[in-house]
């Protein structure tokens, strides 16, 4: 058993590393002629940058296709079985489709570790780097100019608004906090000169506070404010959830300080960050459903027409989820888990039913011997 699972990892790894290697090539390749008008204006005309833009936008490229490539290796695989009729053995050996599940989880798991190092290690540094340089969109919250210039954040239940250039380290200078209770009204605006981070809040001196009647106070020294309010970057809070490595996202989903974005969308994408490790699995165990169908006829088309349809359907609805839990219309958990679940529910459907059809049949052949 050792030999067949050395053997369906090793035709599956092969045909996975050279799916994804050609795929995201042939992705920065048009990546590169679409972007060479800024790679030029932001280099001078130096080729080097050529090979820096390349270096810094391929992690994403190949974050992007790695679940592509799970699918298309995994179909290219059950076909070469199918085709070269080494299936019918394996199925008549008495393993069955879950046995051959089974032998395939490891590498669908550690592709999907390998995917979430990519995401939480590289991604978050490559496209911080490639947002300085200018040469890809940056996002509205995070642009630097006149237009945009102040940042708005959310600490407890307190809004803040902090101007570009007024945040260093552990302090802030010239900020305004407009306090709220639990429900969202507004009860003051706080005018702060500067804040220091101490252990347990922030320091504020130089306030001047005005209620929601108009009167004003001056405040020399308020101690105490924004107990959650302790991030180690403060650059960190205009960079979208799914740019930050993920034990910054979980910090901000822990805490009650929150940055740019609502709270929900920080806890949607922690737990697409998670969910999404899953996905080459259900690629497999998809894939592998489907041939136990097609493997007494040979058809090897239907088997790829077939999985490429369910596989982005799947795409498809996963990217409908995460829409919706953006826009905070389905629960965190629901956005990033329900279609993994609903496809493996159907999947797990239809492999069960071959095997109920299948012991059913033997069991009629043995009855009628």
């Amino acid at each position: 058993m050792h030999i067949l699972t050395r053997y369906l990892t090793t035709i599956y790894l092969a045909r996975f590393g050279f799916l994804l290697i050609c795929i995201a090539f042939f992705i920065l390749s048009l990546d590169l002629v679409t972007n060479a008008e800024k790679i030029a204006e932001n280099s001078d005309g130096n080729m080097t940058a050529v090979a820096k833009y390349a270096a810094l936008r391929l992690p994403q490229i190949i974050s992007d296709t790695i679940k592509f490539s799970c699918l298309l290796a995994a179909l290219l695989t059950l076909m070469s079985l199918m085709r070269h009729n080494q299936l019918a053995p394996i199925w008549g050996g008495g393993i069955s489709q879950f046995g051959v599940i089974l032998r395939l989880a490891p590498v669908a798991l550690a592709i999907g570790i390998f995917q979430f190092s990519i995401d939480d290690a590289l991604v978050p540094v490559t496209n911080t780097a490639l947002k300085e340089w200018g040469v890809i969109k940056q996002d509205p919250l995070q642009k630097k100019n006149a237009a945009v210039s102040a940042n708005w954040i959310k600490v407890e239940n307190d809004i803040v608004r902090i101007p570009h250039g007024m945040w260093q380290q552990g302090s802030l200078r010239n900020f305004v906090i407009f306090q709220r209770d639990r429900e969202g009204r507004l009860l003051a605006r706080l005018d702060v000169s500067a804040a220091k981070a101490e252990k347990v809040g922030w320091t504020l001196r130089g306030i001047t506070r005005r209620d929601i009647n108009g009167r004003s106070e001056k405040i020399d020294r308020l101690e105490g404010w924004g107990a959650g309010f302790k991030p180690k970057n403060i650059d960190e809070l205009t960079i979208h959830p799914r740019d930050l490595a993920f034990h910054r996202l979980l910090g901000f989903v822990r805490a009650e300080a929150h940055g740019s974005w609502a709270p929900h969308i920080y806890q949607t994408w922690l737990q697409v960050k998670v969910a999404i490790c899953f996905v080459p699995l259900l690629m497999i165990f998809l894939v592998v459903a489907l041939s136990q169908r097609f493997q007494r006829t040979g058809r090897t088309e239907y088997l790829f027409l077939g999985g490429l349809g369910l596989g982005f359907a799947f795409f498809i609805s996963n990217g409908i989820g995460l829409a919706l839990g953006e826009v905070g219309l389905l629960p965190p958990v629901v956005a990033a888990w329900a279609a993994i679940f609903v496809f493996a529910a159907i999947t797990g459907a239809m492999a069960f039913s071959r095997e109920v059809l299948k012991d059913s049949v033997r069991y009629n052949e043995i009855k009628v011997s």
